[in-house]
């Protein structure tokens, strides 16, 4: 297979992903990563598919309830090296909580990615959060990240990447480590 035709394929399960978060099937999200796949969020991380799945669930609004969130991935850039792949996306959400459309949060996402028989699989996929409003999920407060005084449930404080050399940001390049403002 060219590199083109294995690029495509990647970016089937870049949109596969949005399309399932936004179904609700988290069971179809952790079939998208190898078994011992990781869900890095600048919230929490989780390593499993039975784990992702499970966390998944656990934060996000169950299908039909009144807030309803939308995924979109674009601007993607993969590199292929044999039968693994590194990929950086942009994302971002859109809410509705029945008082119309809001941002909820736009980034990165840092993909490492492996093929297997049935195609390519997520290694793990770091979000790092950009921008950030009302993400409309249910953090756990072991889970949550700092919130400012009166901040509502679900709303974070974004991560900013740490600078690397050059001024270039070393996470949304997958390295490196990122701090809370």
């Amino acid at each position: 297979m060219s590199i083109p035709e294995e690029k495509s394929e990647i970016r089937e399960v870049l949109s596969e992903y949005t399309f399932l978060m936004d179904d609700g099937d988290f069971g179809g999200v952790a079939e998208l990563f190898v078994e011992d796949g990781e869900w890095i969020a600048p919230y929490h991380t989780v390593k499993g598919r039975g784990a992702i799945a499970a966390y998944l669930a656990e934060i996000n609004p169950k299908k039909g309830i009144a807030i309803k969130r939308k995924h979109f991935v674009v601007n993607s850039l993969i590199q292929i090296n044999g039968g693994t792949a590194k990929g950086r996306a942009s994302y971002f959400v859109l809410v509705d909580k029945g008082d119309g459309l809001r941002p909820a949060v736009a980034g990165t996402y840092v993909d490492e990615l492996i093929k297997l028989e049935k195609g390519w699989r997520f290694k793990s996929r770091r979000l790092v959060h950009d921008i950030v409003g009302e993400l409309g999920i249910n953090l756990p407060s072991k889970g949550r990240m700092s919130q400012p005084a009166g901040a509502e449930p679900g709303r974070v404080s974004p991560v900013v990447p740490e600078r690397g050399p050059g001024g270039g940001s070393e996470a949304a390049r997958g390295a490196g480590t990122t701090r809370r403002k």
